[in-house]
């Protein structure tokens, strides 16, 4: 003889009534209980996709901007150091290393006008240290952290704003307690079934797009900055430069009391600078003399010039190199076209002081 239950109760069914995202009720359904028993279930479930949200929240609201979420917020940082990064990498040299510590003398890329960082590619370290600094850059990277620099000073530099950026998007990707074991970068994918929804499934695809392009901008800023590191460091290495020695560290703006043992190589260097900054030209028409700078012979060096040209010289090759590079064009090079369009502008206004 069959018992009567005392108490009314609902049963599981034998199949699932939808194979699709899990319904927000079927939690009553499927507990085998009282009704009370039911009910609270589904309110446990609800109490848990609640939670989801708030941590959700939690990742995605953004402490800068007002309005903007923390996707976006670091996506336009991001756009800041690519800009920095393309206009000067280009332009520094391993033979000048005090270059690779200084901030830009231009906050912008010219008629092109993009925001740069002012910023120096390194702080201050020990020009001995080079392979520590190597070392220990690359694991924060790898590690996702931003703490525990290896420079001699807590100063701004390209490399500490990286990885503060690295380390801000592990903390936008990763979820709170008690969602720590999910992440924006594998969701919707890892969805449990009870906080799956047809709505929640298209709304962290989007995040996950979002995210992922901001990785993959964030992988080519390391790699971009690496190699022009890598050849700092290789030509610094080459050239006795990390070698232990009384010299002030990479990066020391102060001045010296005391010289360290002369470098034959490094003072060789510094009077074939010299001769350049001293070497002259003569004007056309006013015969003025003109001091090469640092920038002055990055611009000419850009547009294949050893000296300061004849206006006209000069307007030509423009001209020529525009045409070449211009992002318009088929094979066009962006990053080379604002470079030449700088470096144009410049020596335009060095030749038009030395004629007047």
């Amino acid at each position: 003889m069959t018992k009567t239950p005392s108490h009314p109760s609902i049963q599981r069914p034998a199949a699932p009534l939808d194979t699709g995202p899990r319904d927000w009720f079927v939690a009553a359904i499927e507990c085998n209980g009282t009704v009370s028993d039911c009910l609270s279930a589904v309110l446990g479930e609800l109490h848990s996709r609640a939670g989801f949200i708030q941590s959700l929240m939690a990742s995605l609201e953004s402490n800068g901007v007002r309005g903007v979420d923390a996707v976006t917020d670091l996506s336009q940082k991001i756009k800041g150091l690519e800009n920095t990064l393309k206009f000067r990498l280009g332009i520094l040299r391993p033979e000048r290393p005090q270059a690779w510590f200084r901030a830009p003398a231009a906050t912008s890329t010219g008629p092109f006008s993009a925001t740069l960082i002012d910023e120096p590619v390194f702080a201050s370290f020990d020009p001995w240290d080079a392979d520590k600094v190597k070392r220990e850059l690359y694991a924060l990277w790898t590690a996702r952290r931003a703490k525990g620099l290896p420079f001699k000073d807590d100063g701004g530099c390209l490399w500490k704003t990286l990885l503060t950026f690295n380390a801000d998007y592990k903390r936008l990707v990763d979820l709170p307690a008690p969602f720590h074991a999910f992440t924006l970068e594998t969701l919707p994918d890892t969805l449990p079934v009870h906080l799956d929804s047809r709505a929640l499934r298209a709304f962290l695809l989007n995040v996950r797009n979002e995210v992922r392009g901001a990785r993959e901008r964030l992988d080519l800023c390391f790699r971009q900055l690496r190699e022009a590191s890598e050849r700092f460091w290789a030509f610094q290495l080459e050239h006795g430069a990390t070698e232990p020695s009384p010299q002030r560290p990479f990066g020391h703006t102060g001045a010296s009391q005391h010289r360290g043992p002369s470098n034959p190589q490094a003072d060789s260097m510094r009077e074939e600078f010299k001769r350049r900054r001293e070497k002259t030209h003569q004007s056309q028409s006013q015969g003025a003399r003109a001091i090469l700078s640092g920038n002055d012979l990055d611009a000419l060096r850009f547009l294949g010039f050893e000296d300061y040209p004849a206006l006209e010289a000069l307007r030509q090759r423009y001209l020529q190199l525009a045409k070449q590079y211009h992002p318009d064009r088929n094979g066009g090079n962006e990053s080379a076209f604002k470079r030449l369009s700088s470096a144009y502008a410049h020596l335009m206004s060095r030749i038009e002081v030395s004629v007047k």
